[in-house]
């Protein structure tokens, strides 16, 4: 009898899947995708349209220049003034007396020491250093000294003012009669006290070195002290009508002869541009001309007024407007340029049943018959002579009818005109642009215009990183 073998043999089991584990791994693997695509795929970012004013101020350093004549005392002695710098004085008017012995000066001077600085003349102090302190650079040591100088002549005016009563008492006795000469003015004029050796100066002899405000020294005339005979005393200004001479730079020079050529052109005897003076913020409008000469380009402002209010000024900064515009702004990196057909507007009529306007256009049949049926299109860009259509409405060659006298036009030209990628709808639709003026970053453009941006407006921030009708996805 055959015995049955004792050993056993394990069966091999096979292994369980794990729905969990792998439901996981598909999960995770379609998130590691989708992650990738995303952030290889390039992102859509919307800008808010808005309407802005730009222009380009550009601050150029002027020289003023006006009809100066310098009066020097014939006598030595003490000088006591009249008149503080900036006012006007008639002929004949009494402008200094020189005391030769000193005895009235001496006087007067006791008077002056317990005497304090009005309201008027603190406030003048405080802007003199404020103005210092705004403009002040490294270096420019001729600014130190005009601000020494204005100090001086504020200091020197308040106390001409506090004492000037008591001289009128002084005169009116005997015995101080022979004491004073009594200087009288020959002309009428603006009174300046101070020199700087540009009284004489013509915009033909400026020169580039002039600007080097650095070497530039203000000598005050109103002192303490006595002086000499043939001593400048006072500087009178004869006439309203004066200049600023600009220093300009080639590019600077090229541009404003080109405003003033244009202006010119449009029937204007004398070409004005808008300025600023930087000190004060005061704004007019002047004529002005530009001219190379001596090394150097220049722009002259021509003014009649205003000259009083900065007698005491030589350097001037001005600011000019140019590039002035008022539009939408929109960033740079949104404007794109894309390819049109160029239609003749009289060939645009409206059918269909919606009354939109549109091309007449050419059809074949497959019978070899041809007719005409009415395409409907947007105009992208309209004026007197074209309207500008897609190039995804039609193809090269083909026919369009004019309805009123039926001749017929080949499309075939193309023009490529600036715009923005509007997203108002949820997808990318071409706007027209019209430029008004650009810099580094943004642009200022043309509002109002038919199927043009609005204010409020969403573009694409990046036309690079959008194609035309995509869809915007959140």
């Amino acid at each position: 009898m055959k015995q049955h073998s004792k050993k056993v043999v394990k069966m091999r089991r096979m292994p369980r899947i794990n729905i969990g584990v792998i439901a996981f791994l598909i999960i995770f693997i379609y998130l590691v995708i989708v992650s990738v695509i995303y952030l290889n795929k390039k992102q859509l970012s919307i800008y808010e349209v808005t309407e802005k004013n730009i222009s380009d101020d550009n601050v150029y350093k002027g020289i003023a220049i006006r009809t100066e004549e310098v009066i020097s005392g014939e006598k030595a002695g003490y000088v006591n003034y009249y008149f503080g710098e900036g006012n006007r004085i008639g002929k004949n008017q009494i402008v200094y007396t020189i005391d030769e012995t000193g005895k009235v000066f001496n006087t007067l001077s006791n008077v002056a020491e317990e005497e304090k600085l009005s309201k008027d003349s603190i406030e003048k102090i405080r802007n003199n250093i404020s103005i210092y302190k705004s403009t002040f650079a490294e270096g420019n040591y001729g600014s130190l000294e005009t601000l020494k100088s204005d100090l001086e002549n504020t200091v020197l005016e308040a106390s001409n003012a506090a004492v000037s009563e008591n001289l009128k008492n002084i005169l009116k006795k005997k015995e101080n009669k022979n004491l004073l000469n009594i200087i009288k003015s020959k002309k009428c004029g603006i009174i300046a006290y101070y020199t700087d050796g540009f009284e004489t100066l013509n915009p033909d002899d400026v020169n580039p070195e002039m600007f080097e405000t650095s070497s530039y020294k203000k000598e005050q005339l109103r002192r303490q002290d006595a002086i000499t005979a043939n001593t400048p005393v006072y500087k009178l200004v004869t006439d309203e009508e004066w200049c600023i001479v600009l220093n300009l730079t080639k590019e600077d020079y090229e541009n404003l002869s080109k405003i003033e050529k244009e202006k010119k052109e449009d029937g204007n005897s004398a070409a004005k541009i808008t300025i600023t003076f930087s000190k004060d913020g005061i704004k007019t409008t002047v004529p002005f001309t530009t001219y190379e000469k001596n090394n150097g380009y220049f722009a002259k402002l021509q003014l009649n007024k205003y000259m009083v209010r900065y007698v005491s000024e030589r350097f001037l900064d001005i600011e000019i407007e140019v590039n002035t515009a008022d539009g939408l702004k929109i960033p740079k990196s949104s404007i794109l340029k894309k390819e049109f057909y160029q239609i003749p507007i009289e060939y645009f009529t409206e059918g269909g049943n919606s009354g939109k306007r549109g091309l007449v256009k050419e059809v074949y049949k497959k019978n070899g018959d041809t007719s005409f049926e009415f395409v409907e299109a947007e105009l992208y860009k309209e004026d007197e002579k074209y309207g500008y259509v897609s190039t995804s409405q039609f193809s090269s060659g083909d026919w369009i009818r004019n309805e009123k006298n039926q001749e017929k036009y080949q499309i075939s030209k193309t023009k490529k005109l600036s715009g923005v990628y509007n997203a108002n709808q949820g997808y990318c639709i071409f706007k027209y642009i019209e430029k008004l003026y650009e810099n580094e970053e943004y642009c200022i453009v043309k509002k109002n215009t038919k199927n043009g941006l609005s204010a409020y407006d969403h573009i694409i921030a990046d036309a690079k990183t959008a194609e035309d009708q995509q869809i915007i996805s959140q």
